[in-house]
């Protein structure tokens, strides 16, 4: 113990409490000219032992460092440095109390480490993540489907208290016809933030093509865009790629939507909807999500484009102009996001058949009718002003889908 406490914490104990040290030195040294005068204590204790903990000491005292002690004190120096900052925090705000600002770690986070994982450290393992190799783990969260009945319905139960009735009278009031749909929209409107709606999403297994679903209808149906649901698309497209194209499918049949139905049908809520989608997807886009090519299951030619899909194009675009400052990245997301259109079945093409030929027409169109579109309905805008990011994004844009160029 006396080895161990030397050689890790001796030079920092050194410039804290020297006398401490000193007293330290002065008692190990006694020890040891006593023991080393009887027979039995060299036959318990090899010399070489002894050698080395003497040795230790005599380089403390001669403040003689090696290598691994420089290397443990910046490790030491930046953990305080960490803990530091996190207290001055905790006083720093008026309004804020020193507990608001903790980690909200138990102890019993810490004593199951080894079976739940970190969930406080930034990517880190989590255990019964599908991802995984590890078949025991995905076996231990992935559970049958009676498991998943009864996790869903103990979700359900933690929701019956009398201040959470009204969130199952509101998921029933939006047409949250499964009990799966109901727990997970009382997760998402309960949660404190995007973080928290996850975590308690993936204890209770209920991360499937349902929460895509749910997550798009409350972002449509809100009054007023809330960046909540882009933010927990996101965190959903990093956990598997599973949900990325659930939510691909999710935009293509509201896509489908919008080209079916007449423009004299579409009310005020529905242009607010059709604005709110848009913004979430330019986020997905954004962040690299979604591609670009998404968007080609939407008719977008001049003709036949209604107000709804008009509207959730431009929302789309200027959303997406305005959020990147980079032009050179905004460049090599949309080359891939039109490029990779036509080859998504690359592997089952016939080379000397139609289908390649028709995958090739359809990049074209795609190309033609965004670079109309930008033409007719984002160059005149008002956003459009001289040497602003939009307008160096929107050149940038036009540029990339100008097929003669």
């Amino acid at each position: 113990m006396i080895l161990l406490i030397v050689s890790h914490a001796g030079f920092q104990l050194r410039s804290d409490d020297p006398s401490a040290l000193k007293e330290i030195i002065l008692l190990v040294q006694r020890r040891v000219d006593d023991c080393g005068k009887k027979e039995t204590f060299h036959a318990m204790n090899p010399k070489s032992r002894i050698q080395s903990m003497i040795l230790a000491i005599s380089d403390l005292k001669n403040n003689r460092k090696k290598t691994s002690h420089d290397e443990l004190s910046e490790k030491i120096s930046f953990y305080r440095k960490r803990l530091g900052r996190m207290k001055a925090l905790a006083y720093q705000a008026d309004n804020l109390s020193s507990s608001s600002l903790c980690l909200r770690i138990t102890l019993s986070d810490l004593q199951n480490i080894q079976t739940k994982g970190r969930w406080w450290s930034v990517g880190s393992s989590w255990v019964g993540n599908p991802c995984k190799e590890d078949v025991s783990r995905v076996q231990y969260m992935v559970s049958s489907k009676d498991s998943a009945e009864r996790s869903t319905n103990q979700t359900l139960d933690t929701y019956q208290d009398e201040t959470n009735k009204r969130l199952l009278a509101l998921a029933t009031k939006n047409r949250m016809n499964s009990d799966s749909r109901r727990a997970i929209f009382c997760i998402l409107m309960g949660s404190h933030d995007y973080e928290d709606a996850f975590l308690k999403l993936l204890t209770a297994d209920l991360l499937n093509k349902d929460v895509i679903r749910v997550n798009l209808d409350c972002c449509a149906r809100e009054h007023v865009y809330n960046p909540f649901y882009s933010l927990l698309g996101v965190r959903l497209c990093e956990y598997t790629s599973s949900l990325k194209f659930a939510f691909q499918l999710a935009f293509w049949d509201i896509f489908n939507q919008l080209n079916e139905n007449e423009p004299m049908k579409f009310k005020t809520k529905d242009i607010r909807r059709a604005s709110n989608l848009a913004k979430l997807l330019a986020h997905l886009v954004k962040n690299g999500c979604l591609k670009l090519n998404v968007l080609r299951r939407l008719d977008i030619m001049r003709s036949t484009t209604s107000e709804p899909i008009a509207v959730f194009l431009t929302v789309f675009f200027i959303d997406l102009f305005e959020s990147i400052n980079d032009t050179s990245r905004l460049h090599l997301l949309l080359s891939k996001g039109i490029s990779s259109s036509g080859q998504n079945r690359s592997n089952n093409l016939q080379v000397n058949g139609e289908d390649y030929m028709e995958q090739i027409v359809l990049n074209r169109n795609f190309q033609d009718s965004l670079h109309a579109f930008l033409l007719k309905v984002l160059q005149p805008s008002p956003k459009n002003v001289k040497s602003s990011i939009f307008e160096k994004n929107l050149n940038v844009a036009l540029k990339v889908f100008d097929l003669d160029d």
